[in-house]
């Protein structure tokens, strides 16, 4: 089977938003992402990348599950190595969830993040001085306090993040996106473990 058949058996999977299957085939698609088996589907030949990149994002936005948004967060920055315009619109999710309401999603993200900035050449940097965006982004990523520090605190390093891209800070947050976002085919019982999951997270990190 080639490289273009697995990419497209994998994106029917994503595209189906299916609760169990999301986790799993996420990680799938980033390990793949990260090691470059996807990287001749350059958005110039391809419509892999944004499509992925669409059903990820919005899948993991309205998520409640932190697990199901990390990983979906992982597909996000393994795009951002992609040309325009995925690199930027890859980046947008990515900088929503660092001002997610859940500490142990801002945290993780932050440090993808930073790991991305040097493992790529992310195309949604600034061109004309790359090398100082890359400076003061990871100053902001690692010197603020994402997951214990207060929200304004928080929002504000988020919104630095944005001035260095030159990006607008969007109208809706991730807590509304959330809140207003669709259901995936997920059953009552265990939409009840996300949230009994989520809480023993949080009892282990106050120990």
């Amino acid at each position: 089977m080639s490289l273009s058949s697995i990419a497209d058996s994998l994106l029917t999977i994503v595209l189906r938003r299916d609760g169990r299957e999301f986790e799993p085939i996420m990680k799938t698609v980033s390990l793949l992402l990260e090691n470059g088996a996807f990287d001749f589907m350059e958005p110039t030949k391809s419509d892999f990348a944004q499509k992925l990149l669409d059903a990820a994002s919005s899948t993991m936005l309205k998520s409640r599950d932190y697990k199901r948004i990390i990983s979906g967060m992982h597909v996000c920055c393994a795009l951002t190595s992609f040309a325009e315009p995925v690199s930027s619109a890859a980046m947008s999710p990515i900088l929503l969830l660092l001002a997610h309401v859940y500490p142990i999603v801002r945290k993780v993200t932050a440090d993808k993040l930073y790991s991305a900035l040097l493992q790529y050449e992310i195309a949604a940097l600034p061109q004309e001085a790359t090398d100082e965006a890359i400076d003061e982004m990871s100053d902001l990523l690692l010197e603020t306090p994402w997951a214990d520090g207060s929200m304004d605190t928080v929002v504000e390093s988020r919104n630095a993040l944005y001035d260095v891209l030159t990006m607008q800070v969007p109208e809706k947050s991730a807590k509304q996106l959330m809140q207003g976002g669709g259901r995936m085919n997920v059953r009552d019982d265990e939409e009840k473990d996300e949230f009994n999951d989520f809480s023993a997270l949080v009892r282990e990190m106050h120990r």
